[in-house]
């Protein structure tokens, strides 16, 4: 589907890896700086108008078929809110704050200042929001809420003291809401505290939460803080001293935790994630790298809003700084003939569909995929759609295909079963560690019956090892009945009298595959799942699988 006219990513390619290497370069030795406020000249917000300007630490909702967009303080609101029916055009409906809290100072122009605002529909049926204020007239913040009967607002905030406030010297930062079972849950961040403070221990940046009461206005009773991540830069270098911007989102029966990492200012800047048992934890952080780093198009990646699509599809907002600017300008005026800051240093809105599949993410625009981790135009993306239409493969999840996992024998022998038509055995499966009632008993049974494998060792089959190329093109061909081919193969690691060089050479001489290189094949590499399906789909366009006026799959 097509979003914001700035939801198009560029190709992260090598210019990922560049912005990664310099992260060190560009991380400072203590926290990250203060957040950024929008900029005096920022573009109006005006009501009304069709809106695609600076809109920093995006928080998303859908009610209704409605989608609603809020973020930190720009163009003359405290609280910016803007609409879309299709994620394409956004409609600013100006200022959604009512009352700010009154604990926090207004700006020359009588307003409150926020950072990061997040908005969650309670089941009552009401509204609550939830951002970061100054206390006073230095960078210490902490975490007011409002309420309001409409997403529009006018958000209250109730109250004459913060709701949450850490003792790190800057106080909270970052909220997040989210309702998980009817029970409302704000995540936050601490902002640290860095090496050297007087009178302090240092502390890294972390997120909390804590479950709140049916109506949002208080903690929940008897609850108490959750500890969920915090900084690891040492092993993930990308993240520099800084974490921020929770968010949460249920996906596929866990939650995942999506941040933004290092200077907000810098090319560094990225945004990773993490696994949720629940909104209280615990967490792991699975992969090493950012699912979203700096591209050609736009810096900085962050401020992440999960939401789902029309489609039901998980989708990313977030902002990018636009090139080459990773800062707001120091003078207010606009200086194109449109009006507009192209020229000048924004955050914009970005939409992106979003794929988590195993440790990594990433993010990509809808082309159609069956898998979200399977792009259309990749080596393997014909031959896994025709894998899905044939009922051959559901995915390692509702989402994913895994196409970079390795093939284990179980699914190798579930594979071959399901195409040709899940044959069902005489007897059961000869191997002592293939139990009664697993998703690959009945495949490995007709296997075995069929003469297809005789298992790793005598009674035993090993479902969960890994399958060699050697042993891939063994069962192939076994498959296909042993077809003995006149024509050697031409593989330097291929002997012609080794165990596999009969199979190796049936699969060459069908065109099924041309090896790792011109001349290797290399038999002891393990298969995995984005090669399986192209060497499956190609098995099924020879006449050795299916007669010739069979429909020839697009592998």
């Amino acid at each position: 589907m097509g979003v914001s006219p700035r939801s198009r990513r560029g190709h992260a390619g090598v210019f990922s890896l560049l912005a990664l290497a310099l992260i060190l370069a560009l991380t400072a030795s203590g926290l990250a700086t203060s957040p950024a406020a929008a900029f005096p000249g920022a573009p109006w917000f005006e009501p009304g108008q069709p809106y695609d300007q600076n809109f920093a630490d995006p928080a998303i909702i859908e009610v209704d078929g409605t989608y609603y967009a809020y973020a930190t303080t720009t163009g003359g609101s405290s609280l910016p809110v803007m609409t879309s029916t299709d994620l394409v055009t956004w409609t600013a409906h100006g200022e959604a704050l009512g009352a700010g809290p009154s604990w926090s100072p207004v700006n020359g122009a009588g307003k409150t200042n926020l950072w990061a605002p997040t908005v969650v529909e309670l089941p009552d049926g009401s509204f609550m929001a939830a951002f970061a204020s100054r206390t006073g007239s230095g960078a210490r913040r902490c975490i007011a809420t409002a309420h309001s009967a409409s997403p529009l607002g006018p958000f209250v905030s109730p109250g004459s003291q913060p709701f949450v406030c850490e003792t790190d010297p800057n106080g909270a930062i970052d909220p997040f809401l989210v309702v998980d079972g009817g029970v409302p849950w704000l995540i936050w961040k601490n902002e640290g505290v860095p090496v050297g403070v007087p009178g302090m221990a240092s502390r890294r940046t972390a997120f909390w939460s804590r479950p709140l009461s049916d109506d949002g206005r208080s903690w929940r009773s008897g609850s108490s803080v959750h500890f969920l991540i915090e900084t690891t830069e040492q092993a993930r270098p990308w993240q520099g001293t800084v974490i921020e911007n929770p968010a949460m989102v249920a996906y596929e029966g866990s939650w995942l935790l999506i941040y933004s990492a290092n200077r907000y200012d810098s090319i560094a800047y990225a945004t990773g994630f993490a696994r949720c048992t629940s909104p209280g934890g615990p967490c792991r952080q699975p992969g090493t790298q950012p699912l979203a780093a700096s591209n050609g198009e736009r810096y900085g990646p962050g401020g992440p809003a999960p939401f789902y699509g029309p489609d039901g599809s998980l989708m990313l907002g977030y902002h990018g700084w636009n090139p080459p600017h990773t800062s707001y300008p120091s003078y207010p005026a606009c200086v194109d003939e449109n009006g507009e800051c192209s020229d000048q240093g924004q955050r914009f809105l970005y939409i992106d569909h979003l794929c988590i599949a195993g440790a990594t993410g990433s993010l990509f625009d809808d082309d159609g995929r069956d898998f979200c981790d399977v792009p259309t135009t990749s080596y393997y993306g014909g031959a896994v759609a025709w894998l899905a239409a044939e009922g051959l493969t559901t995915g390692i999840s509702p989402n994913a295909y895994g196409s970079d996992g390795p093939v284990t024998r179980a699914q190798m022998a579930t594979f071959l079963w399901r195409l040709t038509g899940e044959p069902a055995a005489s007897s059961p499966a000869p191997f002592v560690d293939v139990p009664t009632g697993a998703f690959y008993t009945d495949a490995v049974a007709w296997l075995a019956e069929a003469g297809i494998t005789t298992g790793t060792a005598p009674g035993v089959f090993e479902p969960g090892g890994f399958v060699t190329r050697a042993q891939m093109a063994t069962f192939l061909w076994r498959l296909m009945d042993s077809i003995v081919v006149s024509v050697a193969t031409t593989f330097t690691d291929v002997q012609t009298d080794s165990w596999f060089g009969p199979a190796v050479a049936w699969l060459a001489d069908r065109d099924i595959t041309t090896g790792t290189s011109a001349s290797l094949y290399s038999p002891a590499d393990p298969v995995n799942r984005a090669q399986m399906a192209a060497l499956l789909c190609r098995l099924s366009r020879t006449t050795d699988y299916a007669a010739s006026s069979a429909p020839t799959p697009a592998c």
